[in-house]
C-alpha cells in the first residue's frame, strides 16, 4: 500500500541509488514524498532525487537530513522497531508535537538520542503506530509510542501498551 505524505527534504546516500555499490559515497539532494507498507517488511519511502528521479522502496537508513560523522553508521534494525504487520496505513501529524524536541530510545544500541518529531503513521487494522523522528545525529528513526519520551528526558516509562479492543 502506498500513501502520499507532505514533502520532507533529505540527503540520499548515493550507494542506495546504485544497488548498494559501496564505491558510491556522495550524498544527493532529495525529498520524501510518500511511503509504502508491505506485510512483514519495514515501512519504506518514495524519494524524489534531484527533483527529477523517483525512487521507491527506499529504507530509512538510505537517507539522512544532514551530513553524518563517519564513525556513526546506523543500520536498518537500529532505526526501525518492527515490520509492517498489516497493509492499510494512514499518515497523520500530532500538531502539539510539531518542532518538539523528544528523546528516542534505540533498543538494539541501548542508548538515547535526541530528535525532533516530524509525522506519524497508523497501521489501523493492527493497532500499531510509529512516529518519524529526525535524530540529532543526522539519521531518521521510526519509533513506537513507548520508545519516545515526548518531554525530551531520557527515561523510559514502565507503562505497558494497551492491546485491548474496546467495543459495545
Amino acid at each position: 500500500m502506498n500513501i502520499s505524505i507532505p514533502k520532507i527534504k533529505v540527503l540520499v546516500i548515493e550507494s542506495f541509488l546504485y544497488n548498494g555499490d559501496i564505491s558510491k559515497k556522495n550524498i544527493i539532494n532529495g525529498e520524501i514524498i510518500g511511503v509504502s507498507s508491505y506485510p512483514n517488511q519495514t515501512l519504506t519511502f518514495h524519494i524524489l532525487v534531484d527533483g527529477k528521479y523517483l525512487y521507491s522502496d527506499m529504507p530509512i537508513h538510505s537517507f539522512i537530513w544532514k551530513p553524518i560523522n563517519n564513525d556513526v553508521n546506523y543500520e536498518l534494525d537500529d532505526l526501525v522497531y518492527s515490520n509492517c504487520e498489516t497493509l492499510p496505513i494512514d499518515n497523520f501529524t500530532l500538531d502539539c508535537f510539531i518542532n518538539t524536541e523528544v528523546s528516542v530510545y534505540l533498543k538494539r544500541l541501548g542508548n538515547w538520542i535526541s530528535g525532533e518529531y516530524i509525522t506519524s503513521f497508523d497501521f489501523y487494522e493492527g493497532n500499531d503506530s510509529c512516529h518519524l523522528i529526525k535524530l540529532e545525529n543526522g539519521y531518521f528513526t521510526l519509533a513506537p509510542n513507548h520508545k519516545i519520551n515526548w518531554s525530551g528526558n531520557e527515561i523510559l516509562s514502565d507503562y505497558l501498551k494497551n492491546k485491548k479492543t474496546w467495543k459495545i
